[in-house]
């Protein structure tokens, strides 16, 4: 059976760390792929991640496909509070990366073990918020980000002061 990662969040912007928890996980997992799934507005601002709906598109997409989410140990932390978590996990089993200062034992309440795989990835702590915090105060951001969106960042001038 195809084993297909799903890494869903804004990801504003993608960093490193993204990058490297989502080859932690295929490697972890062999899995045939990780599908980044960006979403426009901040799913903590809604009290909503990625939707029983996205999964079930997703799921027709990689028909006979096991389905597993990527999400980091702060989002496991908020999970009861997702939209429809009980259908998420119907379809997808929960794949957490560990996340400085996260990762609390409440965000596992009503998860079943069988739907739940912590990966054993490095704890990393890099967050796009400092990276933004980096870009606007005009500081390095180098290494944090791949260079196609350092230079991204960069033409745009995103994150900047408004003039």
């Amino acid at each position: 059976m195809r084993r297909v990662g799903l890494f869903g969040g804004t990801f504003d912007p993608p960093h490193l760390g993204h990058l490297a928890i989502a080859e932690w996980a295929r490697t972890q997992l062999e899995l045939e792929r990780v599908v980044f799934i960006p979403a426009g507005t901040p799913p903590h601002k809604r009290r909503r991640e990625l939707s029983s709906d996205t999964l079930r598109q997703v799921q027709r997409r990689f028909a006979r496909a096991q389905l597993y989410l990527v999400l980091g140990a702060d989002s496991l932390d908020d999970f009861s509070n997702w939209h429809a978590p009980r259908e998420i996990l119907k379809l997808a089993t929960l794949v957490v990366a560990a996340r400085p200062g996260a990762g609390r034992r409440a965000g596992l309440r009503g998860v079943p073990r069988r739907r739940l795989v912590w990966l054993d990835n490095p704890v990393l702590a890099l967050s796009s918020s400092a990276i933004r915090a980096r870009a606007r105060a005009g500081r390095s951001i180098r290494y944090l980000v791949p260079d196609a969106v350092a230079r991204y960042i960069a033409r745009h001038r995103l994150y900047r002061e408004a003039p």
